[in-house]
């Protein structure tokens, strides 16, 4: 019985696993800098948005205090 649905578990499992391989570079040059027109900074050769160092230290702190943790609700007490 189980070699009878060994084609079919392997053949599945080969379906499932094969779109992983299609995202990484899914995006051409062009597509990049569409759908990230309002970018204002500049952009690395393969169309990426350049984002400036400032601001990747000011969210490295941001969030090294905790400020994206989430808070809890209003009507929780605060003794949970």
């Amino acid at each position: 019985m189980f070699t009878k649905k060994l084609p079919l578990i392997i053949a599945l499992t080969f379906l499932t696993a094969w779109p992983a391989f299609a995202q990484y570079g899914a995006l051409s040059k062009e597509q990049r800098i569409l759908y990230t027109q309002q970018n204002p900074y500049e952009r690395f050769e393969d169309g990426r948005p350049r984002v400036p160092d400032d601001i990747l230290e000011r969210m490295k702190k941001s969030h090294d205090r905790g400020s994206l943790e989430c808070s809890p609700p209003k009507w929780l007490p605060s003794s949970i």
